[in-house]
C-alpha cells in the first residue's frame, strides 16, 4: 500500500509572537511615555493591552502595591476585556473576585484562596468562575513555564511618583538587591 504524499497546507510563521507583541505595544503606546504610564491612564492602558482570552499573571497580591493593579484591572470595561484566565498564587484581595463577578476573568489557576475561599465557592456555584487547577506554589510556577505560559505577567513594586513603569520583556526573573527605598509605583510587564 502506498502512502499519500505529504503536503503542507499552512506556512509556518516564526515571527508571529514578535509581531503580536509589537501590535499590542503599538496599541498601548499613547499611554506610555518612555517606560512610564501615568497612574490615571492605567485602566485605559490595560484595556488597550489586554484582549479576551489572555492568560494574565497578577503578582504581589499580598502587598499594598498589588492593590493598585488589582483595583485598576477591576475597572476595565468588560465589553473590551473579558474571559481572561487569571494565574495567581493567592486569591487574597476582594478585587480578584470582582474580576469574575464583572465577567473580566472567567477561569483561574491558583494555590491559595484564604479569606476569599467562601466567595470563591459562591462564584463557582453561580457559574461565574471556573477553576483550571489548584496547585502548590511550585507546581503553579512550573506550569506557567511549561503549559500555562501567560501572555502578560504584571508585577507591581511600590514607589510614590504618580506613574507606573511599563516594561515589556521576556518572562524571566532577575534579583536586584537594593538598599534604597523606592519612590514610585513600578509595574513590570513581561510578554510571551
Amino acid at each position: 500500500m502506498t502512502q499519500p504524499p505529504i503536503t503542507r497546507t499552512a506556512r509556518t510563521d516564526w515571527s508571529s509572537r514578535r509581531e503580536h507583541k509589537r501590535r499590542r505595544l503599538e496599541r498601548v503606546a499613547p499611554y506610555v511615555e518612555g517606560k512610564l504610564v501615568r497612574r490615571d491612564a492605567i485602566v485605559a492602558a490595560l484595556e488597550a493591552l489586554l484582549t479576551p482570552g489572555d492568560r494574565v499573571v497578577l503578582e504581589g497580591d499580598n502587598q499594598k502595591q498589588a492593590d493598585f493593579l488589582s483595583r485598576a484591572l477591576a475597572q476595565v470595561d468588560p465589553a473590551r476585556v473579558h474571559d481572561i484566565r487569571l494565574l495567581i498564587p493567592c486569591i487574597t484581595r476582594p478585587e480578584h473576585l470582582t474580576l469574575f463577578e464583572r465577567g473580566i476573568a472567567r477561569r483561574v489557576d491558583f494555590s491559595f484562596a484564604g479569606p476569599q475561599s467562601v466567595r470563591v465557592a459562591q462564584l463557582l456555584e453561580e457559574g461565574k468562575l471556573e477553576i483550571g487547577s489548584i496547585d502548590t506554589y511550585i507546581e503553579l510556577y512550573a506550569r506557567m513555564l511549561v503549559e500555562l505560559t501567560p501572555r502578560w505577567h504584571w508585577c507591581v513594586q511600590g514607589r510614590v511618583t504618580g506613574r507606573v513603569t511599563f516594561i515589556p520583556a521576556p518572562i524571566r526573573r532577575t534579583a536586584r538587591p537594593s538598599s534604597k527605598p523606592r519612590r514610585s509605583v513600578r509595574a513590570s510587564c513581561w510578554h510571551r
